[in-house]
This record gives structure tokens, sequence and C-alpha cells, in this order.
């Protein structure tokens, strides 16, 4: 049973860890042309007449917390998938320690990853009604 148990963890770690380490690779001449064909409307209009499409930017708050968006914006995956991993890690080596355990489940399995995504999606709808 103790064999099962840790087979189960390894099994998880790659599968999660495999998943996450696809990489794409993509040449920057096709970000590029990417972007001219997406704003081709926008430019032409801003080389024609001299002005923006709208008239209203797209703005949001700038302090700690658009730092801290930001940067989750860009590593929420990987930090709650090492969230994940550390819990369950110490979810099963903490077999005796039943205080040990709770925090790992619901701490570090299940809080983090849910913070993680109420900063995430709660700031980008707050700005979106508010800015």
């Amino acid at each position: 049973m103790r064999k099962g148990k840790y087979f189960l963890v390894i099994l998880a770690m790659v599968v999660l860890c495999s998943g996450c380490a696809r990489n794409e690779e993509v040449a920057i001449e096709d970000v590029y042309d990417n972007m001219i064909e997406s704003n081709q409307d926008s430019i032409t209009n801003l080389m024609n007449e001299g002005k923006f499409v709208s008239d209203k930017g797209k703005a949001y708050a700038k302090g700690p917390l658009d730092t801290v968006y930001l940067y989750l914006r860009v590593n929420g995956p990987y930090v709650m998938i090492l969230s994940v991993i550390i819990g369950c890690v110490m979810a099963v080596l903490a077999r005796r320690n039943k205080k040990l355990q709770r925090f790992a489940i619901f701490t570090l399995c299940v809080g983090v990853p849910l913070l993680v995504l109420v900063v995430i999606f709660g700031y980008g709808f707050l700005c979106s009604l508010f800015f």
C-alpha cells in the first residue's frame, strides 16, 4: 500500500510537470506579422487621420496590487501547480501529524490556487468595471 501511494504522487507530479513543460517556439517575425494583421485598421486610421480609433484607452490601477496582478497573471499557473505538488507531498509524508496534513491539503492544495484565481479574475473583472 505504501508503494502505491508514492507511485501515485510521482505519477501525478510527472503528469502535471509534463503539461507545463510544453513550449511552442514562435519566431519573432510571426508575432510581429500577427500583430500587424490584427491591428491593421487602427494603424491605417492612425496614419491617415492622426488620431486613435478609441478615445478611451484601457487603464488600470497602478500600485502594489497591480504588480501582484501582473506577476500572478504571468506566473499564476506555475504558482498553483507548485503549491499543489508541495501540498500533496506534505500530505503524503505527514501521515501521523494530522494538523500538518490538514494544512497541506486545505492551504496548499486548495487555498493558494483558489487565491491565485480570485486575484487574477477578480482584479481583471473589477478593472473592467471601474476603469
